[in-house]
């Protein structure tokens, strides 16, 4: 579904729907962070520095999956995901990629519920 933007209001309303649930002052790595953790259905509990970098990719990459950035090409015997570079992946500028995630984040908080 593709919605309207109205940049900072729907990022604000994003930004409580984290906050609300896990406490003020959340920044853009930890919302992506609890997605990585929420689409692995893992929990809240403690994960190595690496771990939680993965757990941000594949959050960035199940964000942009439907933009067509990413593809899911393959699980691992682990369970955890591996994607591959989409059709629509390109190199943005850093301005251009924090709008893309943000917008992706704002579609994720309206439409499931961590």
């Amino acid at each position: 579904m593709t919605y309207t933007y109205n940049e900072n209001e729907d990022w604000d309303k994003a930004r409580f729907f984290f906050e609300s649930k896990f406490g003020k002052g959340i920044d853009l790595e930890g919302m992506l962070f609890l997605i990585g953790v929420r689409e692995m259905g893992l929990g809240l509990q403690s994960f190595s520095k690496q771990e939680k970098m993965e757990l941000i990719h594949i959050a960035l990459c199940s964000l942009l999956e439907p933009k067509g950035f990413y593809e899911l090409e393959k699980y691992d015997s682990d369970g955890w995901p591996h994607y591959k570079k989409g059709p629509a992946f390109r190199v943005l500028s850093k301005k251009d990629q924090q709008e893309l995630i943000k917008n992706a984040i704002i579609n994720y908080t309206r439409e499931v519920s961590l």
